[in-house]
């Protein structure tokens, strides 16, 4: 049940529209599969090392007391994926990738999505505090689970959604914006609420 929720927690963190959604999109749409799948191989080997690196450097310095400290960040930053996702409903709101990544593009070859899918993973500094908070309030405490394991559930989640949405925009093209409003979007937001209230609860249990 706790690798279950992991995973849903993945796939619904995945699901928040950004740079790497939409360029995802734009491959999808123009039936250059191959690219998009690098781009997605590239975000989930970003966050396997950013996820990787940050529970090797929490076990090193081994802090003790900041467990409610993490619950409280994580649940912040939940909440306010929930209230973006959910702010998005109506409409999707296109976001570019930044200047600096735009060289990749220039590169010849596929191999070079797959760079700018791990450079867009291991750049957003708000997720990069989640996985922190994450890492300290959750995969470094004890369970019956190697927090590697929940390191590698929570990014096949990204990619269970990714991979998703590569082939399902690919399918029924512009129509993806519906179905994302509609269901996707909500879905995810909600989800996302609920790990919000769990982790708030945990702060003061």
């Amino acid at each position: 049940m706790e690798l279950l929720l992991i995973f849903i927690m993945g796939v619904s963190i995945a699901a928040i529209p950004g740079p790497l959604f939409f360029k995802m999109l734009e491959l999808s749409f123009s039936k250059r599969l191959v690219e998009a799948l690098m781009l997605s191989l590239g975000d989930f080997l970003g966050n396997l090392f950013v996820l990787g690196m940050i529970h090797f450097i929490w076990n090193e310095i081994n802090p003790v007391g900041y467990q409610g400290a993490m619950h409280l960040t994580g649940a912040l930053i939940l909440a306010y994926f929930c209230y973006d996702g959910l702010k998005r409903r109506k409409e999707i709101q296109m976001e570019a990738l930044p200047e600096p990544m735009l060289f990749f593009l220039k590169a010849p070859g596929r191999f070079k999505f797959c760079c700018l899918g791990m450079l867009i993973a291991v750049s957003s500094p708000i997720v990069l505090t989640f996985w922190v908070s994450l890492v300290g309030a959750n995969f470094s405490q004890p369970s019956i689970f190697s927090p590697w394991l929940k390191i590698l559930v929570i990014n096949l989640g990204f990619l269970a959604f990714d991979v998703g949405l590569i082939i399902l925009s690919a399918l029924i093209g512009n129509s993806i914006n519906n179905v994302y409003n509609r269901y996707v979007s909500m879905v995810s937001s909600s989800f996302i609420g609920g790990f919000s209230v769990y982790y708030f609860f945990l702060v003061w249990s």
